[in-house]
């Protein structure tokens, strides 16, 4: 299970229940996330240490254009 909290004082979660918690399944939920808040200039993951979590995943699931676009929004001090 992918929980995402997006305003907390709002109260908005996205939640996405997947049959593993493997490398594609995160990195389809951060896209789906970024897709959800297009006009947000920057998107901020505060996550475990699972190893899923980590920019490398996001390439492994896709193409390296679209990994890096993604990278920019949910790293940017990694990647600015």
């Amino acid at each position: 299970m992918f929980s995402w909290q997006a305003n907390r004082l709002a109260g908005k979660r996205m939640v996405k229940i997947t049959e593993h918690r493997k490398i594609p399944d995160w990195a389809l939920f951060m896209e789906n996330i970024a897709e959800n808040y297009q006009s947000a200039k920057r998107i901020t993951l505060v996550m475990d240490n699972l190893n899923t979590h980590k920019p490398d995943s996001l390439y492994e699931t896709f193409a390296p254009e679209k990994a890096r676009i993604k990278l920019k929004r949910l790293y940017p001090t990694l990647y600015a």
